[in-house]
């Protein structure tokens, strides 16, 4: 197996876990971020509140570009793991490191992303 191909892999297994824990402690993933209460000098609202899918509280006074944020990279887990797994499997058809590398430029990135490397 390439270091390609184990990087890809470990990404993917890295990600499905993260999204599988958040499941297996109550937490049915990001619903929505609302911003609520007046807003203060930065032009954020005092109690922005992030929920569950559910409806519940997850977290109060997130300042608004960071709950907006951790809501639309939430919404992008299941495409990054799709992208990721299509690229496993072009990868295990391919028989040259060039090849490799051409297969999986992009999700090369995400992966090291992912896992907190050194892109």
């Amino acid at each position: 197996m390439s270091e390609t191909l184990a990087l890809l892999e470990r990404a993917h297994a890295h990600l499905t876990e993260l999204r599988d824990a958040t499941s297996r402690n109550g937490w049915q993933g990001i619903g929505y971020f609302q911003h609520w209460g007046g807003q203060n000098q930065n032009g954020d609202y005092a109690e922005s509140i992030l929920f569950d899918q559910r409806g519940e509280p997850l977290v109060y006074g997130l300042p608004d570009a960071h709950g907006d944020l951790i809501v639309a990279l939430h919404r992008t887990i299941d495409a990054q793991l799709a992208i990721l797994a299509a690229d496993i499997e072009l990868g295990r058809g391919v028989e040259s490191l060039f090849e490799m590398e051409l297969v999986t430029y992009s999700s090369t990135a995400l992966a090291r992303a992912v896992l907190g490397e050194e892109a």
